[in-house]
């Protein structure tokens, strides 16, 4: 049984697939006037942010491998209790500061719409789609995948969750080829409907859409820490494709929705080169530990640690705060300083605010206060 521990490698790409996603939000649908859920009616001009930040949504499919690979890693030596206890405490504080940090500074900016439904919906990270902030959409979907994960500890059966992903991302695989296909041959009415079926949000916890990212992950760590064989090979084939699909679907939504004309090809590769990362770091992690050393290794964490609450705040608030600087200073400027203030309020809530929240919801659910943290790429 493989020990454990941190892949440096992992946190690295977490840490990055983070970045790309505020990108993504900041730097591209600003500019493309994407409707927000309060949306000022303000453009932005700083087109040159486009061709670096476009594809960014690849990040939320990184994050989906990785968790996958990482959850799957870590249960390896967990109980069921002691996995819901990890998650739920890892999950959730963080959830609560940055929603109330959201709606704070959106009272404060002049919205005040909804908010109450919004945030009530944002601490119980609850699937239905009224959120302060439109990146909580991924965690309902990363439960239901923990839920399952729990369900087998809680039955002594974790070695079923091969097989059962085998299921799942097959389903999911082919669902995504199948739209895929439709829409390249022209048959556009049950495209739409297959996609209105499979994103809405009753759908997306049953892992219909994203699924076979999970299930990559899961395989990846067989092939990687089991067995490399020919059946986990045809398997992680048939979920790569879906995967493609799927990329190819999304690029084809952002187009749609920003008037911008990608090309599926570029998300493609940074998706292909971030499962290239993952083999990389397992196969190197030792030299990678080497090189870094411990405070390079506890540095590395601690930066991964923050690209949770960084993806949950940015969004809204990241709009919220460009609004309000660029009347007073050019909007690269505010775009700029907008990402260091959402960097150092992820960074404070790491080091002081979730600390306390997660040592009382350890105790209330009867837990060790020196239980170690789950690793920081297993998040949402």
């Amino acid at each position: 049984m493989p020990q454990v521990r941190q892949v440096l490698g992992l946190d690295v790409l977490r840490t990055l697939a983070a970045m790309m996603v505020m990108a993504h939000h900041l730097g591209f649908w600003l500019f493309t006037g994407a409707m927000t859920y309060h949306d000022d009616g303000f453009s932005v001009n700083y087109r040159w942010t486009v061709p670096f930040s476009w594809f960014g949504f690849i990040g939320v499919e990184i994050f989906f491998v990785l968790s996958g690979f990482v959850i799957v890693y870590s249960a390896q030596s967990a109980s069921a209790v002691s996995f819901l206890r990890g998650r739920v405490v890892r999950l959730y504080p963080a959830a609560w500061i940055c929603a109330t940090a959201t709606v704070v500074l959106l009272l404060a900016t002049g919205h005040h719409n909804g908010l109450s439904t919004r945030l009530l919906h944002s601490i119980l990270l609850s699937p239905h789609p009224a959120w302060v902030d439109g990146s909580y959409w991924t965690l309902p979907i990363e439960i239901a995948f923990y839920t399952l994960v729990f369900l087998l500890l809680s039955l002594h059966r974790l070695r079923w969750l091969e097989r059962i992903l085998a299921l799942v991302g097959s389903v999911s695989a082919l669902l995504n080829l199948c739209q895929f296909a439709l829409e390249a041959f022209g048959h556009i009415k049950p495209a739409l409907q297959m996609q209105r079926v499979l994103d809405s949000w009753q759908a997306q916890p049953l892992l219909l859409r994203n699924g076979v990212f999970f299930a990559i992950g899961c395989y990846l760590w067989l092939c990687l820490y089991r067995e490399f064989t020919v059946r986990r090979a045809a398997w992680l084939i048939l979920f790569v494709a879906g995967a493609l699909a799927e990329i190819g679907l999304h690029t084809r939504l952002i187009a749609a929705a920003s008037g911008h004309r990608p090309t599926a090809w570029v998300p493609i590769l940074v998706w292909l080169l971030s499962i290239m990362v993952i083999l990389l770091s397992v196969r190197y992690d030792d030299a990678i530990h080497r090189v870094l050393g411990h405070r390079g290794a506890m540095i590395t964490r601690r930066t991964a640690f923050m690209s949770y609450p960084l993806y949950l705040v940015h969004q809204q608030a990241g709009y919220a705060l460009i609004a309000v600087l660029r009347r007073s200073m050019p909007d690269t400027l505010a775009l700029l300083l907008t990402t260091l203030l959402i960097l150092a309020f992820s960074l404070i809530v790491i080091l002081w605010l979730e600390k306390p929240l997660q040592k009382a919801l350890r105790t209330l659910l009867k837990g060790s206060n020196q239980d170690k943290r789950a690793p920081a790429a297993a998040l949402p």
